[in-house]
């Protein structure tokens, strides 16, 4: 099979028919794929959200996240953690994102709500992360999030 380059949600499922919003209570969103091999380049992180917040605080939640985000590859078992992308310290405030990817922006049109956005490009690391078949990325929200209008998590990259 020759590879082929996709684009997809995190979601609750790993599958394209799963939750894609992150806007809730605490749950884990990822990809994965039974069959084949998955080559993910980038992640980007959005967040839609009234007036923005500061870097020390998480979207305009008026303070920063009590556990944080995790962003972790995970065994086919989906307990057993291969590779700790946040390294032990989850994402809790604004800034934290910067601290791990370096590119994010907050863009503000002027009147509503602010939007927040991430690129991770993992390929400036070095190389993509692979996802052996059954393995997962994972984005674990670990707080409530209902107060955020919108969340979301986007990888790209290519079947292997």
């Amino acid at each position: 099979m020759a590879n082929r380059y996709f684009s997809r949600y995190l979601s609750t499922d790993g599958t394209t028919s799963g939750t894609k919003d992150m806007s809730t209570t605490a749950d884990e969103y990822y990809i994965v794929d039974t069959t084949q091999s998955l080559d993910i380049y980038r992640m980007i992180v959005t967040y839609q959200d009234g007036t923005g917040g500061n870097v020390s605080e998480y979207a305009n939640l008026n303070a920063a996240l009590t556990t944080g985000i995790e962003v972790k590859v995970i065994r086919r078992d989906g307990s057993t953690v291969l590779q700790d992308l946040t390294d032990g310290l989850p994402v809790k405030t604004n800034g934290d994102w910067a601290r791990l990817c370096y590119d994010a922006q907050l863009i503000s049109w002027g009147g509503g709500d602010d939007y927040f956005c991430v690129r991770w490009t993992f390929t400036r690391g070095g190389s993509p992360i692979r996802l052996e078949p059954g393995q997962s990325l994972r984005m674990i929200i670990n707080d409530d999030l209902t107060n955020v209008t919108n969340h979301w998590a986007l990888v790209q990259g290519q079947t292997v």
